[in-house]
C-alpha cells in the first residue's frame, strides 16, 4: 500500500519524530509517503535538495521530485537497486545520494572525494613498491614520476577550472613544466607504458562519445559528417605541405609528411569540451555534438593513413599498395568490429540481470581496448578509435530497443568516473612529450607561420563544409573552431620519422617535423579548448528545459520489487509513466 500527500512548506518544518533529523531549512514543498513493506512501516520525508532518511533518495528534475524507497534486505544493502535506478533517471548534475554529516570541514563531499583519491593513490603506490621497489622509490623511480605527474596534473586541472577554463589546460601545462624542469622523462619500458596509457584514456573518452551520439542527428547529418571528416584534413595537408616547402625548404615528400602529422584533430581535446557544453544544453537541438564527434572518429583515419603511406614511400617499409589501401580497410575493419561487438554485448547480458550495468560497462570497455590495441597489432591503427565509437553506439541502440530510455546512460556515467582518473594521466603525458629545448627561435617563428596559415584555411573550409546541415553562421563558425585542436595523434606520430631517419639531412628534416608537431600541441590544444568552452555558449543555441505547469510536484515511488514505476499526478513534460524497472 502506498499513501502520499503534498503540501506547502513553511520556512521551518518538522520532520518525522523517528527520523535522524527533526528539522529542515526552507524548501519549496514537502512530500510525505508511507509504504507498507511487509510487517513494518517505513516513514519517508523528502525535502527538495535534501536526503536524510535511511533508505530514501531524492532528486529534482524540472522542478519535480522523484523519490525511491526500499526496505533493508537481509544483507543490509539498501542502496544497490534503488540508488542505481534513480541514478539512471537523473540528469547530469542532479544531486543524488545520502546526506553528508554536518559539523566539520572533513564532512564535505568534495573534500572526501579528494581524500578518497589520495588514499587510493597511496594504496596503489604501496602495492607497486612491494612488487618493484626500484621503480617506485622516490625520486628516481619512473613509476613514482608517473604517479607524481598524474596527481600534479589533476590538481592543476582542478585549480584552473576555478577560472572557468577547461581542466585539460592545467593538466597539459603541468606535464610541460615537469618535463622541462627535468623531473619527468620516461625511457625504456616506461616509454612504451606511457603510450599504452594514452591509448587506454583515448578508449574511455571515445566510448563515452559513442554512448552519447544522437541517432536521429547521425542519420540527418551523415553526408555532412563524411564531408567534414575528409575535406578539411586533405586541404590542411596540402596547404601545410606547400607552406612548409617554401618556408623550411623541405623536400616535397617531407612537406607532405609534415602536413599529415598536423591534419588529425584530437578527440581527447574536443570531446570533453563538447560534453561540457552538451550538459548545459548547447547545440543539442541541431545535433552539433554528434556531428563533430562522429566526424572526429573518421578524421584520425585520414591523417594516420596518409602519414603511413608517405612514411613507407620515404623509408621503403612495407608494400605501397597495402599502405594505400590501409585507410579504406581501416574504416571497414573498425565499423565491422564495432557493429559485431555492439550487437553481441547488446544481447548479452540479459536485460533483467541485477548486475547488468556493471557487466555492460566491463564488456564495452574491454571491447574498446580490443579495438584499439588489436588494430595496432595488425597495423591498422586508424580502425581502433572508430571501432570504439561504433561499438558503444551500437550497443546503446540495442539497449534502447529493450527499454532503456533515451537519456538513460548508466554505463556512460561509469565511464565518466573512469575519465576523471585517466584525464590527468592522458594530458599530463601529452605535456611531458613536449621538450621545449627543441624549439629554436627561427624554427618556432616559421612553424607558427605555417600553422597559422594552415589552420586559417582549414577553418574557412570547415565553415563551407558545414553548409547544408541547417546551421546558421554562428553554428558553422563553432563547428570550424571545434575542428582544429591537435594533441594525441601529434604526440604519438610526431617522433616516428625522427626515430627512423638515418642520414644527417633526414635527421634535420625530421627534427623540423617534430618541432612543428610540438608547436601544434602547445598552440592549438589550449586555444581550441578555450574557444569551445568559452565562445561556444555565445555561438550555439541552448535547448530550454521544458517547464512543468502542474500545481503539485510529480512523485514517482519504487517499491523495491520487480515492478514498474508508478506515477502520481502525472505531468505531460516527461513520459516517466512508461519507465520500466531496470537494474
Amino acid at each position: 500500500m502506498i499513501s502520499w500527500t503534498t503540501k506547502p512548506v513553511p520556512s521551518t518544518v518538522d520532520g518525522p519524530e523517528s527520523g535522524p533529523m527533526k528539522r529542515a531549512k526552507h524548501s519549496n514543498f514537502l512530500v510525505h509517503s508511507q509504504l507498507d513493506l511487509g510487517e513494518s512501516w517505513d516513514h519517508v520525508t523528502a525535502h527538495k535538495g535534501m536526503r536524510y532518511i535511511r533508505g530514501s533518495f531524492l532528486t529534482v528534475r524540472y522542478g519535480r521530485v522523484i523519490v525511491t524507497v526500499g526496505a533493508e534486505n537481509e544483507a543490509g544493502d539498501q542502496h544497490s537497486r534503488n540508488y542505481s535506478t534513480l541514478q539512471r533517471m537523473a540528469s547530469p548534475g542532479d544531486d543524488i545520494g545520502m546526506p553528508a554529516e554536518r559539523g566539520c570541514w572533513l564532512c564535505g563531499a568534495a573534500v572526501r572525494r579528494v581524500l578518497a583519491l589520495v588514499l587510493f593513490a597511496l594504496a596503489v603506490w604501496a602495492v607497486a613498491y612491494s612488487l618493484s621497489p626500484s621503480d617506485v622509490r622516490p625520486p628516481d623511480g619512473q613509476l613514482f614520476e608517473l604517479a607524481v605527474l598524474s596527481i600534479a596534473a589533476y590538481i592543476a586541472g582542478h585549480l584552473i577550472s576555478f577560472a572557468k577554463l577547461p581542466p585539460l589546460l592545467g593538466m597539459l601545462a603541468m606535464g610541460i613544466i615537469l618535463r622541462n624542469v627535468g623531473f619527468v622523462e620516461f625511457t625504456g619500458q616506461y616509454d612504451m607504458l606511457q603510450g599504452k596509457l594514452r591509448n587506454i584514456a583515448l578508449v574511455i573518452i571515445l566510448t563515452r562519445a559513442g554512448l552519447g551520439l544522437d541517432p536521429s542527428a547521425l542519420r540527418r547529418l551523415s553526408l555532412v559528417i563524411a564531408r567534414l571528416a575528409v575535406v578539411p584534413s586533405i586541404v590542411e595537408i596540402c596547404v601545410s605541405a606547400v607552406i612548409s616547402h617554401f618556408l623550411f625548404h623541405l623536400p616535397w615528400v617531407w612537406s607532405f609528411l609534415l602536413g599529415s602529422v598536423l591534419a588529425a584533430v584530437s578527440p581527447a581535446v574536443v570531446i570533453p569540451c563538447l560534453f561540457s557544453l552538451q550538459r548545459q544544453g548547447y547545440g543539442l537541438d541541431k545535433g552539433i555534438p554528434t556531428l563533430i564527434i562522429a566526424a572526429a572518429s573518421f578524421d584520425d583515419i585520414i591523417g594516420i593513413s596518409i602519414f603511413r603511406i608517405i612514411l613507407s614511400v620515404m623509408f621503403s617499409s612495407g608494400n605501397l599498395t597495402e599502405k594505400i589501401l590501409e585507410g579504406p580497410l581501416a574504416v571497414i575493419f573498425g565499423v565491422s568490429f564495432g557493429l559485431a561487438w555492439g550487437f553481441t554485448i547488446g544481447l548479452i547480458p540479459q536485460h533483467q540481470d541485477t548486475r547488468v550495468n556493471s557487466l555492460r560497462t566491463l564488456l564495452v570497455g574491454v571491447g574498446g581496448l580490443l579495438a584499439m590495441f588489436g588494430s595496432i597489432a595488425i597495423k591498422y591503427e586508424g580502425a581502433g578509435p572508430l571501432g570504439c565509437v561504433v561499438a558503444a553506439f551500437t550497443s546503446r541502440q540495442v539497449w534502447r530497443s529493450k527499454g532503456w530510455v533515451e537519456n538513460d546512460t548508466p554505463v556512460g556515467s561509469n565511464f565518466e568516473v573512469l575519465w576523471t582518473i585517466f584525464q590527468p594521466i592522458l594530458f599530463g603525458l601529452i605535456g611531458s612529450a613536449v621538450d621545449l629545448k627543441l624549439l629554436d627561435p627561427r624554427s618556432v617563428g616559421l612553424g607558427i607561420a605555417c600553422l597559422s596559415v594552415a589552420v586559417t584555411v582549414r577553418l574557412a573550409v570547415s565553415v563551407l563544409i558545414a553548409s547544408g546541415a541547417g546551421l546558421n553562421w554562428k553554428e558553422k563558425l563553432f563547428v570550424a573552431m571545434a575542428w582544429f585542436p591537435k594533441a594525441t595523434v601529434q604526440a604519438a606520430i610526431g617522433p616516428i620519422a625522427y626515430d627512423m631517419a638515418k642520414t644527417l639531412p633526414e635527421k634535420q628534416y625530421a627534427n623540423i617535423v617534430l618541432i612543428v608537431a610540438v608547436l601544434s600541441i602547445v598552440i592549438t590544444a589550449p586555444i581550441g579548448a578555450i574557444s569551445i568552452t568559452l565562445i561556444g555558449p555565445r555561438l550555439l543555441t541552448k535547448e530550454e528545459e521544458p517547464v512543468c505547469d502542474c500545481e503539485r510536484p510529480t512523485v514517482l515511488v519504487y517499491d523495491g520489487e520487480e515492478q514498474p514505476f508508478v506515477t502520481y499526478d502525472s505531468c505531460s513534460v516527461n513520459s516517466y509513466s512508461t519507465f520500466q524497472n531496470q537494474s
